[in-house]
């Protein structure tokens, strides 16, 4: 299920695809028409440029906003492991002094001009809290991958169980893919 915050809706929603190294997921929403969509940054991101981190800071399904600068571009983290799932590592993140907390993953990575430059995908644990997001471009790459049907070594068609969402059982033929 997907709930839209801004409108409060909720959507039942298949999972299309993934990338787990990439920590990105396409979820197809049932039913859902006239949603409002975001800008995407088309110029270059760079270190010390002002961000916005947007989630739902703690699963409370409101939507909370976390300001910093980037400090990286090509920075690499490894998650921790969580039930059935191993740790693994994350490479050319964006790494962000924007306090990005449980809940944020998947909310946008928003420029000073409003424009989304990354996707909010982890923080780190300790004294100095740091967000992590995954370069849109890249993010659009991969969603471009599964649109087309073409599973690689990290990028899977269909479901997968690790994605902590209620899964469908839904063929991918249900999406024009053989």
């Amino acid at each position: 299920k997907v709930t839209v915050a801004g409108i409060g809706k909720t959507y039942q929603a298949t999972v299309v695809g993934s990338d787990q190294t990439a920590d990105v997921a396409l979820l197809q929403l049932q039913n859902a028409s006239g949603l409002n969509t975001v800008k995407i940054d088309n110029d270059k991101t760079s270190v010390g440029d002002k961000v916005t981190a947007v989630g739902n800071a703690g699963g409370t399904g409101t939507l909370t906003a976390a300001r910093g600068k980037v400090v990286s571009l090509k920075a690499s983290i490894t998650t921790a492991a969580e039930g059935p799932v191993a740790s693994e590592t994350l490479r050319a993140m964006i790494e962000t002094t924007a306090d990005v907390v449980s809940g944020d993953s998947g909310g946008p990575l928003f420029d000073n001009d409003g424009e989304v430059v990354g996707i909010d995908t982890a923080a780190s644990s300790g004294r100095e809290i740091n967000g992590y997001a995954v370069p849109v471009q890249r993010a659009l790459g991969i969603v471009q991958q599964i649109r087309s049907g073409k599973e690689s070594s990290t990028v899977r068609v269909g479901p997968a169980p690790f994605l902590g969402v209620e899964l469908s059982d839904a063929s991918s033929s249900e999406f024009g893919y053989p």
